[in-house]
C-alpha cells in the first residue's frame, strides 16, 4: 500500500509556529520586542504568587513525594494556627469564671456509692412486687 493511503491513517503536514526564529525577519522581530516592551511599561506588576506561598518549603531538592509531604506540612500548620487564633479570639470574648468549690473535689468514697446504689435497686425492686401483688389482689377479688 502507498504510504498516505493506508485505512483510517490521516496524513499530517509538519505546521511551524511564525514565531519560529528561522521565519522571523529583524523587522518582525523588532516589532514582537516593541509590543513586548509596550506590554511591560503598561503593565509593570508582576505578582509573586508561587513564591510568597511557598515561602517556607525549599523545592531545590527531592522527589514529587517530599515536596508534597513538605506542602500537606505547612498547609497544615498554617490551618493550626488559624484554628489557635480564632479559639483565641473567642476566649479573649469569655468574661463568665465560674467558682470552683474545693469541697467537689474531694473524692467520693467508693464504698458509699455502690451502697446508695443497691438500696435504690432494692427499692425499685420492692415496689415492683408490690405493684405485682395489688393486682393479683384485686383480680382475685372480683
Amino acid at each position: 500500500e502507498p504510504r498516505g493511503k493506508r485505512k483510517g491513517s490521516v496524513n499530517v503536514k509538519s505546521f511551524s509556529f511564525a514565531t519560529d526564529q528561522r521565519d522571523i525577519n529583524t523587522k518582525t522581530q523588532s516589532r514582537l520586542q516593541k509590543l513586548h516592551d509596550d506590554w511591560q511599561r503598561q503593565f509593570p506588576f508582576k505578582p509573586q504568587t508561587r513564591g510568597a506561598a511557598l515561602s517556607g518549603v525549599s523545592f531545590s531538592k527531592g522527589d514529587m513525594y517530599d515536596r508534597q509531604v513538605a506542602w500537606k506540612r505547612l498547609k497544615e500548620q498554617r490551618i493550626n494556627m488559624m484554628r489557635k487564633e480564632k479559639q483565641e479570639d473567642l476566649q479573649r470574648d469569655c468574661t463568665f469564671q465560674p467558682n470552683k468549690n474545693s469541697n467537689r473535689e474531694i473524692a467520693v468514697d467508693e464504698d458509699q456509692i455502690v451502697s446508695r446504689l443497691y438500696r435504690q435497686g432494692i427499692r425499685r425492686q420492692k415496689k415492683v412486687q408490690n405493684e405485682l401483688r395489688q393486682k393479683l389482689d384485686e383480680e382475685f377479688e372480683k
